[in-house]
Parts: C-alpha cells; structure tokens; sequence
C-alpha cells in the first residue's frame, strides 16, 4: 500500500471549517434552519429580578455575576436524540447543576421547565465526551473517575469501574473490547467476560538485564577467578529467563524501553490495539522558582506569591521525540523529523543578515536542526494525533519552535517514516487557521483544509 495518500476534502466540511476559522463578517456564513423544521424555544430558570431593578454600579459590576445571567452551558444530545442535557451555574454558588430537556414532553412549544437531573443518576447521563464502537450499537463515558458503557439498542448503562483513578483516553478497538490509558501503560477490557489485559507499556529507562557486564579489570578477574561469584551469576541468569519465559508462556505483553530522562507528551494507540504513536520530551523543569505573582487576597491577610507560567522572554525550546511502538513485535521505531521540508531551514536568515550588516558584519546561515514539537491543538475535540479506522494510517501535526512551520504527516510503516502531506509557512506566525483535517468515512483518504484556497484537492 503507498503511503503516499490521496488528498481530498468534503465540500461543505470546508465551508464548515472555513466558517470556525474566520475572524471577520465577511468571511462568516450563517445557515439558516429549514422552514419545514420545528422548533422551540427554551428558557431556563432564572432569579425574578427586572432588569430595570439592577442599578449598575462598580461594587455591582465586580460582584458575582449571576446578576448578568446564567446561561446554559456545554449542551450535549441524549443517545437517542430524545432530549437534550445542559449545565447551569447554580444561583449564588459556583457550582454548576446538570438539566434536562425531554423533547418528547415539549413537542409543539410546551414551556416546561427543564427538569433538575438527581446527583444519583448524573453518572448514566454524564457523557458528554462519549466514544462509540465500529458500528455504534455501543457508547463508553468516563463520568466523576468510573467508566461506563451503554447499549445503544436498549439504553441498558453497565459501570466497569468504580473508584479506580487515572483513567484516561477511552477508545474502542476493533474487536470490541473498551481500551484506556493510566500512567504509560495501555489495558483494555473484554466487555463480555470483564477481563482488564494490559495491550503494552513503556518506561524511559534502561532495558533491564539479568547481569550487569564487568566495568574494569578487577571485576572481570573476580568473575572469572572466583566460583561463588560464577554461581551467583549464573543464578540469576536463570531466574530472569525463567521470568521472561512465564510472561511469554502467558501471553502477557512486554514492556518496551526508551530513552532515559525523558517523560510522556501524548500517546495514542491504534484502533486494532498493535501500534502507538508516542510524542516524548525530556523530563524536565519547565518553570523556574522566580516564575511567581504575587496574590494579595488572602484569608491571613497577607500577600502570597503563587506560581505562574515562565515569561515569554525565558521561555526555552520545546523539542519533543516522535516514535513507533509496535506492541505486537515489541519493538520501538524512532520517527526522524529530519524528513520534513525545512527542518534545518534558517527561518530568520534575512533578518538575521540585515543586523549583521547593519554591524559591519557577516552572518553565515545557520543548518542546524529546528526545535520541532507535537502542536498542541486549543479548540474542543482538535486531535494533534488521529488514527483512522481501521489503524492502517496516521496523521500527526508538528510545529516548529519558532512559529513558521506546521507540517501534516503520515507514517510510512514499512520504512518507519514520517511522509509530508502538506507544510503551512508564514514568515511571520503561523497561527491556529488552516488545521483542521481528519480521515474521509474512516478510510486512507486524508483530507484538510489549505491557506491557499479553503480546501484541498
């Protein structure tokens, strides 16, 4: 199979991201309902308090701003389009409750109120962030820490877990088991029998041995003069290969090792469960002690300096490591950025030139490697790393350090590289228009959006 993909975009899916991207009324397009269409308008609850009884003054203004509204927030489809859930910021407190819209109830203009959703059931209906299987006859949510899957076909809500932290990235796979993340490790769970498997985990350390090689002569004469020592190390030779043997004997997935002093920026597994596409950097500070601001409200009536993030003027590099984890093989394939047009390209080469020779100097162009890092998409629902659906491709969104480049890749497997698909360069900034893109009908057809007109061919 060519890696080489076949580029192409949904019409109205570009008029759609054209629309998110703009920043200017001449540019948006408003879509308007069809008049065949029913609909309704419902208010939520609110503090009976004419607007006209509201003198606005400065202690008002910096007041709580429930006297401004509380509007409906993070609105999200029940599974069967039968209603519609919301959340509310509670009147006087900071807390926000859960509601519910039963359109069934309100059909033909009915203003009910939107009924209180209880604590007790908020977990059955707390799924906004819902995955679904292959053929969506399933749905799985991760509501207050405990995950739960729902047959669509008969709303029947099954709790897989319960009190269990740091569960992250529910996924379905294809064989209909339920995948999660915790720590660097990938489980998943056979939803018919409940049984939780670990699928593969990696550690930045050293791959662990049975013995360790003799540093110096001395060591080396010791092992080899002295039978004590000979049989202590054959003894745990043996014990390690008997270990290493009951793990493959039971089918349990080996740990893969990468490179020491390095920490975990993204991982996402592939929809069959055998490949990971990790982004790594190195482990550590990315703040230092005088990244501080001061906060002077304080129940002790003193002033505290809480942490803030490092000034623009500090900030350091951001260089992360891509690799290929292939769970199946235990294998560990590192993705070179050197394939990328203009990776050791001198950006500010023509700046830098003009202030040379404003000094009577010369500046020579600089080819070393940019500082290249997985680009860290703001919007809700953006995803830096997307399988398609069937995980026979890719797609992964780099940025340069310096803000000029953003390169869309794919991997080639069978040379374990990464192919370019498109590079957006501005001299000046590239900023977060033109990143949209995703896998057409779950296929190897990549589309995306272009700067040059919208969409790409």
């Amino acid at each position: 199979m060519s890696y080489q993909t076949t580029r192409k975009v949904l019409l109205g899916l570009a008029t759609m991201g054209l629309i998110a991207c703009s920043s200017t009324a001449s540019e948006t397009k408003h879509l308007s309902a069809p008049s065949t269409l029913a609909t309704s308008i419902y208010t939520p609850q609110v503090s009976n308090v004419q607007q006209s009884d509201i003198k606005i003054t400065l202690e008002k203004i910096m007041s709580d701003p429930d006297w401004i509204g509380r509007q409906p927030e993070q609105p999200y489809w029940a599974d069967d389009s039968g209603a519609i859930f919301f959340s509310q910021k509670r009147e006087g407190a900071v807390v926000r409750d859960r509601f519910k819209i039963d359109l069934g109830q309100n059909a033909g203009g009915d203003k009910t109120a939107p009924e209180k959703v209880a604590l007790s059931q908020l977990q059955h209906h707390d799924y906004a962030g819902r995955v679904f299987n292959q053929d969506r006859s399933q749905s799985a949510w991760i509501s207050n820490g405990d995950v739960f899957v729902k047959h669509l076909s008969d709303g029947k809500v099954r709790q897989l877990t319960k009190g269990v932290s740091g569960i992250y990235q529910l996924q379905f796979l294809l064989d209909g088991s339920l995948s999660y993340l915790s720590g660097d490790n990938f489980y998943a769970i056979d939803l018919t029998s409940g049984l939780v498997s670990l699928l593969g985990s990696w550690k930045f350390a050293d791959k662990p041995t049975a013995v360790k090689e003799p540093k110096d002569y001395v060591a080396e004469e010791q092992q080899k003069l002295i039978k004590y020592v000979q049989v202590q190390r054959q003894n745990a030779k043996d014990r390690f290969e008997q270990r290493e043997a009951w793990q493959d004997a039971a089918g349990k997935a080996k740990a893969l090792y990468l490179k020491k002093g390095f920490r975990t920026v993204q991982a996402v597994l592939s929809p069959n469960g055998n490949q990971v596409i990790l982004m790594a950097r190195e482990d550590k500070k990315t703040r230092i002690s005088t990244d501080i601001m001061p906060h002077y409200i304080q129940e002790d009536g003193r002033i505290a300096a809480i942490d803030a993030r490092r000034r623009v003027a500090d900030a350091k590099p951001l260089k992360h490591e891509l690799w290929l984890l292939d769970l199946k093989q235990a294998e560990t394939h590192k993705l070179s950025f050197e394939t990328l047009p203009g990776y050791n390209e001198d950006v500010l080469a023509k700046v830098k030139a003009e202030n040379a020779k404003a000094q009577g100097k010369e500046y020579e162009t600089n080819r070393l490697p940019r500082d290249i890092h997985l680009q860290m998409n703001w919007e809700a629902g953006a995803q830096e790393i997307l399988w398609n659906n069937d995980g026979s491709q890719v797609a992964i969104m780099l940025e340069a350090w310096d803000n000029k480049d953003r390169w869309l890749t794919t991997v080639d497997f069978d040379e374990k590289a990464l192919v370019t698909q498109h590079r957006l360069h501005d001299d000046a900034w590239v900023n977060y228009r033109f990143n949209a893109y995703g896998w057409l009908n779950g296929s190897d057809t990549l589309y995306y959006l272009s700067e040059e007109s919208g969409y790409a061919n």
